[in-house]
């Protein structure tokens, strides 16, 4: 399976190719929880948002990567809220 480099590990970019593809072996799509993409910055547009995750989320279909990341707001103090919200975040 190819994939692009904005969806690799430390680990996984070691593995990649001159070309910027890389092969990924057994076991390495576990580890995409893990992945914090440096100077990632989520803003999507309004439109995005209804267009591509809205209607992933009601088609019952997942990200590689979780973006909006699901959680119970209840089960939370309001301000730890912003520190669950980062990719890879508790």
């Amino acid at each position: 399976m190819m994939v692009a480099k904005a969806e690799m590990s430390a680990i996984e970019m070691e593995k990649a190719t001159s070309d910027g593809e890389v092969v990924l072996g057994a076991g390495d799509e576990e580890d995409d929880d893990d992945v914090v993409l440096p100077g990632y910055r989520f803003h999507p547009t309004d439109e995005e948002l209804v267009t591509f995750y809205l209607r992933r989320k009601v088609a019952k279909k997942s990200l590689r990567i979780e973006v909006i990341r699901e959680m119970d707001i209840y089960k939370h103090d309001p301000w730890d809220l912003p520190k669950a919200s980062t990719v890879g975040g508790e």
